[in-house]
């Protein structure tokens, strides 16, 4: 080698990308992906939205995790206080669903049906559960406050009709169709739905405003 090819500058090298622990490459120009958007964008496809970034960020909400809250987003989100309102039926419906999931599983020994209230599920519901596993009282004890708070809950709901009810239970259950999602025609017209709740989703929607009232009293 010659005193000329010592003085050349060799190129400037680009920085190799840091592989991840299991191998897999990894790129610090990318940002974090969002690790709930898969789960939101099924979300999306299930109530019949569009899979945006804004839809998204909606979804996100406790509430809109299922039907009724759907229901309660679409019929009360643009309202006056409406915010107030879904939170305080979002909350009703939480304590009902608690109260029957203690019940079951201190009183009865059982845990909650498979099709239970996709409401079982949120992480709100298992924090709280959570803390009720973790209290110091006796079996015994557990068993008698969970069949008093269920045997309240059922006084609340002994003041509605067998209608309202029933319908509460659709909601808290999830089973009946309170959403209608995009994709079904309208038998009258056969003209393509928009999203939007269903006539047994604004009736389950008074029955559950109904069981707040009588909750608060």
């Amino acid at each position: 080698m010659g005193k000329g090819d010592r003085k050349k500058k060799l190129p400037i090298l680009e920085d190799i990308p840091k592989r991840q622990p299991n191998g897999q490459a990894r790129s610090r120009r990318k940002g974090m992906k969002d690790p709930q958007k898969n789960g939101l964008s099924a979300r999306c496809r299930i109530f019949g939205v569009e899979d945006s970034l804004t839809n998204r960020k909606r979804l996100r909400a406790p509430h809109m995790c299922c039907q009724i809250g759907m229901v309660m987003e679409h019929v009360l989100g643009e309202e006056p206080g409406g915010r107030e309102k879904i939170d305080r039926l979002w909350q009703t419906l939480l304590n009902l669903s608690i109260a029957y999931g203690m019940y079951q599983r201190h009183y009865l020994g059982i845990k909650s049906e498979p099709a239970c209230m996709n409401i079982m599920h949120t992480q709100e519901y298992q924090e709280i559960m959570n803390a009720y596993a973790s209290d110091l009282r006796t079996e015994e004890d557990k068993a008698r406050d969970a069949a008093n708070n269920w045997m309240r809950w059922q006084g609340f709901m002994g003041k509605l009709d067998a209608r309202k009810v029933s319908l509460i239970h659709h909601a808290r259950l999830d089973k009946a169709e309170l959403w209608i999602s995009t994709g079904k025609e309208c038998s009258n017209c056969g003209q393509t739905l928009k999203p939007k709740p269903s006539h047994k989703g604004r009736e389950a929607l008074l029955a559950v405003a109904g069981l707040l009232d009588a909750s608060a009293c």
